[in-house]
């Protein structure tokens, strides 16, 4: 995987110009993602959890790093030396709040707040009974969730000072394996054969039991629209609070030795999952759809590990974890060709810290439009009509950011991914 990925982002920066056919998801598979961050093994679980298309933390094993900037920059916390064992979850509420849970083997498991942005950690005493948690949720800076041994689900509504078991859920010997929350109120509940639900933040819930195989994964768009995924490829969705649920079916679903990994939903429409084949013949790859699950692409395949954690901000920024890599997705890189014209184009310096230089190496002969989009915001920066083989961008007042740029016209849709330094 490590030569796949340098090669990937050595042939982006040399050649950003790329012709290919009217399909853009029917070529590399990997067009938009670039590695942002290495770590120095792939051993210990990873978290990714983004407050922002620009704030964002990733913890793995005792590290923990952050990016003010939309992964362009981190810096790295080390907890080899404290008492902060192997991150196995994490909840960041705001900039500088947050909380995790941590385990090593021979250790008991922990669970932590910090209020300076992960730089320091104090231990959350929550039961003397049960010592062993599988994950902290926080809704807001009071309101949280711990769910312990897989079976229980404790509550704190003053930051992690006290906690409370919560009685109201309906005992059921399944792992407790996902926790999500809309608001303060609304939040749902997964374990290995149902999903559960409260409307009055936590102090009722109700339990729906859709299908045989385990649920493992949960992404919660809004009120009425969540999405949950498991073993066999088994993917479902509400649209109507959890009163009736889906199956969304598609080419990997009930596929033997298969499982989705990973669920992100933007919107009720479009949704990336991530899936496994472990012991099956298929590779290992990241799929999105735009209409709420009935057609899919893929966006990117890997050949050697399951991509995990998907954390997309939108259509155009997200994040994932393979091997010891944190890739990040900004949006197409390359040419969509309308016919059979061909046409490539130079770009450069980029990243670029002022200005950009574009230039067509073959005859343009139609006015084209030029925009400019940054990522983070979705906001177009720059949008006028070009005429000319080649033309300047003048950047240097523009924050440092990750943009696409955009040039088209009837013949052609031309996408590259710029980096603002």
């Amino acid at each position: 995987m490590k030569k796949y990925i340098i090669l990937l982002i050595i042939l982006i920066h040399i050649y950003p110009i790329i012709s290919t056919s009217n399909n853009l998801n029917s070529l590399t598979m990997s067009y938009g993602w670039d590695t942002v961050y290495i770590f120095s093994n792939n051993s210990g679980l990873v978290v990714i959890d983004f407050l922002s298309a620009n704030v964002g933390y990733v913890s793995r094993g005792r590290h923990l790093i952050k990016t003010t900037n939309s992964g362009n920059d981190w810096n790295l916390f080390n907890y080899a030396n404290t008492t902060i064992a192997n991150i196995i979850s994490l909840s960041f509420i705001n900039d500088s709040t947050g909380f995790c849970t941590t385990y090593a083997y021979g250790n008991p498991f922990r669970c932590y707040k910090t209020i300076d942005g992960g730089l320091n950690w104090n231990e959350l005493h929550i039961s003397d009974t049960i010592n062993t948690i599988n994950k902290v949720y926080f809704v807001d800076s009071l309101n949280g969730y711990v769910i312990y041994s897989g079976y229980y689900v404790f509550k704190t509504n003053d930051g992690g000072n006290t906690w409370a078991l919560d009685n109201n859920l309906t005992y059921n010997y399944s792992f407790k394996v996902d926790i999500k929350f809309v608001d303060n109120n609304v939040g749902y509940i997964t374990n290995y054969k149902s999903v559960y639900k409260t409307i009055d933040a936590g102090l009722t819930w109700s339990a729906t039991t859709i299908d045989t195989n385990g649920y493992k994964l949960l992404s919660v768009v809004d009120q009425n629209t969540v999405y949950i995924g498991g073993e066999y490829g088994t993917l479902f969705k509400t649209t109507n609070g959890g009163i009736t649920w889906s199956n969304i079916s598609f080419e990997y679903t009930y596929v033997p030795n298969l499982d989705i990994v990973s669920i992100c939903a933007i919107n009720k429409d479009i949704v990336y999952v991530s899936i496994d084949p472990y012991l099956s013949s298929n590779s290992p790859k990241i799929l999105k759809t735009t209409d709420g699950g009935l057609s899919w692409d893929v966006v990117y395949i890997s050949d050697y590990s399951s991509p995990t954690n998907l954390f997309f901000l939108n259509e155009n920024l997200g994040f994932c974890y393979v091997s010891k890599y944190i890739l990040r997705y900004t949006g197409s890189s390359g040419i969509e060709q309308n016919n059979s014209e061909k046409i490539n184009v130079s770009i450069s310096p980029n990243p670029t810290s002022d200005k950009l230089y574009v230039e067509f190496n073959t005859e343009i002969n139609n006015p084209f439009q030029i925009q400019l989009i940054e990522i983070a915001s979705g906001k177009v920066i720059l949008q006028e009509t070009g005429n000319t083989q080649n033309f300047r961008i003048n950047m240097e007042k523009l924050p440092s950011s990750v943009y696409i740029l955009r040039i088209f016209n009837e013949k052609f849709v031309f996408n590259n991914r710029i980096i603002k330094q």
